[in-house]
C-alpha cells in the first residue's frame, strides 16, 4: 500500500469508529484509556500490560481491546489457546491481582473491536472473549512455567510456527550449548 492508501484506510476507519462505535460506548470517568498495570504474582513473578481502553459500567469492568488488520484472521485468534485468548486471559490476571482496581464482586469481560470487518455493515465488530477461572489457572502456570525457564537460561523449546522470530533465532544459535553454559556459571 502506498503512504496515501494507507491515510485513506486509517481515515475509513477511524470515521466507522467514531461515527458507529464511540457515541454509545461509555466516556467520561467511567472510561480509562492506555491503561499501564504492574503485578507482582507471588514473591517472584512481575508482569505487567497495557490495556486500551477500561469501561467501568456498575458491576462490570469491560476491557476494550482494538484491533487493525483482518477480522476474520483476527476472530480465529479468539478460539481457546490462541493470541487474542491469551491476551484476554492475561489482561483478566492483571485486572484480578491489581492493587489499583478493585474487582470485588465485579465481572470482567473482555471485549475486541476489530476495526476492518468487510462483512459488518458499520465495517467494524464486536466480539467477547469469556475467561474462567480455569482459563486463568492454565496462562498463570505457563507464566510460571515461562519465567522459571527464562531464569534458568533454558531456551530450548520454542512453539514450532514458522513466522517466529524466537524460533528462526534457534537456528543460528545452540540454545542447548547456551543452557549448559550459564549451568556451569551458576554452578561455579
Amino acid at each position: 500500500m502506498s503512504v496515501e492508501e494507507l491515510k485513506e484506510y486509517g481515515h475509513r476507519l477511524l470515521a466507522n469508529l467514531f461515527e458507529h462505535y464511540i457515541p454509545d460506548s461509555l466516556k467520561g470517568k467511567n472510561v480509562c484509556l492506555e491503561k499501564e498495570l504492574r503485578v507482582k504474582l507471588g514473591d517472584k513473578y512481575s508482569i505487567n500490560g497495557i490495556i486500551d481502553k477500561l469501561e467501568f459500567d456498575n458491576d462490570l469492568i469491560r476491557v476494550v481491546d482494538y484491533k487493525t488488520g483482518s477480522a476474520q484472521r483476527g476472530v480465529e485468534e479468539l478460539a481457546v489457546g490462541r493470541d487474542y485468548w491469551h491476551q484476554a486471559v492475561f489482561y483478566n490476571i492483571l485486572l484480578e491481582n491489581s492493587s489499583e482496581i478493585d474487582t470485588t464482586g465485579k465481572r470482567i469481560e473482555t471485549q475486541y473491536i476489530f476495526l476492518d470487518d468487510n462483512d459488518a455493515k458499520e465495517g467494524y465488530s464486536t466480539h467477547t472473549v469469556k475467561v474462567t477461572k480455569e482459563d486463568m489457572d492454565i496462562v498463570l502456570a505457563q507464566i510460571q512455567e515461562f519465567w522459571d525457564k527464562v531464569n534458568s537460561a533454558d531456551f530450548t523449546d520454542g512453539c514450532g510456527k514458522d513466522d517466529c522470530d524466537y524460533c528462526r533465532l534457534g537456528e543460528f544459535v545452540d540454545l542447548q550449548l547456551l543452557k549448559e553454559n550459564v549451568e556451569a556459571q551458576s554452578n561455579n
